[in-house]
């Protein structure tokens, strides 16, 4: 139960309060409108990354140091003027862009080498807006399907705690409803007598 003195203090608080709302309005409204704008200010940051593992094919002869001793000519390969220029072409990405953004590292006890490229653009020419815009849809398509799909398991799990209930109900009604003699036949009568 609240004192006098804890009512008074939350009740001197809420006051305060309602009083000065313009005052925390005021410091409210350009701390906002600040944060809004430097974000706004800075470049847009995209990032991907690939994993590719190496493994021996099954009865090869091969064991797990090989694949370790050729792993540094894959970064090196991925990493190779020629796929610079192939990126740079299907992309639409200026080479020197890509050269800069593109890294291939061997993961450490691995024998996998992961592929990343970062880059601060953050104007997209025509052909990205467009691979943006599919994969956009393509996302949202995929999103729906999946509600979908949840809706449907919703409606399936409803419909069989339905039939359970039901059946729950009809097995004490017919307990409640059968003679004893009925019961002891059907070994119910042990059960509800102990």
């Amino acid at each position: 139960m609240q004192t006098k003195v804890e009512r008074s203090g939350i009740r001197s608080l809420t006051d305060a309060v309602t009083r000065r709302w313009w005052l925390a309005l005021c410091v409210a409204i350009p701390l906002f409108a600040g944060v809004v704008l430097y974000t706004e200010r800075l470049p847009s940051v995209y990032e991907a990354q690939s994993i590719v593992s190496f493994s021996t094919r099954k009865g090869a002869d091969v064991g797990a140091d090989v694949i370790r001793l050729t792993l540094p000519r894959y970064t090196v390969f991925a990493t190779s003027p020629q796929v610079l220029t192939e990126v740079a072409a299907t992309t639409g990405v200026d080479e020197s862009d890509v050269k800069a953004a593109l890294d291939a590292k061997i993961q450490t006890d691995t024998a996998n080498v992961a592929i990343s490229a970062l880059t601060k653009q953050h104007r997209l020419n025509d052909e990205q807006r467009k691979l943006a815009r599919q994969q956009r849809e393509d996302v949202q398509k995929f999103m729906s399907l999946l509600q979908q799909e949840q809706a449907t398991l919703y409606r399936k799990v409803t419909a069989v705690s339905t039939v359970a209930t039901d059946m729950e109900r009809l097995e004490r009604n017919l307990r409640s409803s059968m003679s004893l003699h009925a019961l002891d036949m059907l070994g119910y009568s042990s059960r509800s007598t102990k």
